[in-house]
């Protein structure tokens, strides 16, 4: 879909097919210098069907492949290991995978849907984030894990999700298992909200120091 002149909220449905090679390729070549890849998705075109080829080409490099998709875009997806999604969105790509539950209550999430939709995305670890009330994990032959929340006062949850799905890429290259990663990962998101506006957050931060 072209982009209107003078619309500047206009989006195309994805990147034209060359470029989408052009990135694809870029990618393979700087594939053997990564610990891991990290694919977050902002709808804006440029994560297509084709980001298979990357998760495929990680998963065959031995490299752990996290992603922060859309509802849309996570059933691409198969084989990463691991997939964050509020819960919101998790409730959407439940949705879209005819996933229900008629006893679900308002503002819950119930473990059995999310043991489901990991199941349908065929992921490893799906990992759900609640906002007050932590973040949940979902794996396979393994009860669901609650990251209780930590108390702070927030600000500003604007860049929330993508401090926990990079922290916990981070702790994952690190040689940290997906448990540690993802306390380490719920720390450093209560710091973030802390703050007004897109932070980041620090080491020191991170352990309690300031």
């Amino acid at each position: 879909m072209p982009v209107t002149p003078g619309s500047p909220c206009a989006l195309v449905d994805s990147v034209a097919a060359e470029i989408e090679a052009r990135l694809i390729d870029r990618y393979s070549a700087e594939l053997s210098e990564a610990d891991a890849v990290l694919i977050s998705d902002y709808n804006k075109g440029v994560v297509t069907s084709s980001v298979h080829q990357v998760v495929t080409a990680a998963r065959s490099a031995g490299k752990p492949v996290t992603a922060n998709p859309k509802p849309s875009s996570a059933h691409w997806l198969a084989g990463a290991s691991v997939v964050q999604l509020n819960q919101i969105e998790a409730e959407g790509a439940a949705s879209k995978h005819g996933i229900s539950d008629s006893n679900t209550k308002l503002g819950d999430f119930p473990n059995e849907i999310g043991q489901v939709l990991r199941e349908k995305l065929d992921v490893r670890t799906l990992l759900v984030t609640r906002g007050g009330k932590g973040l949940m994990l979902y794996r396979q032959d393994v009860p669901p894990l609650h990251v209780p929340p930590i108390p702070v006062e927030v600000y500003d949850v604007a860049g929330a999700g993508d401090t926990v799905i990079s922290t916990l890429t981070l702790g994952i290259a690190a040689g940290g298992s997906i448990e540690d990663s993802a306390f380490v990962a719920n720390h450093a998101a209560a710091c973030v909200v802390r703050k007004v506006g897109v932070a980041t957050v620090t080491v020191a931060e991170i352990l309690g120091d300031q």
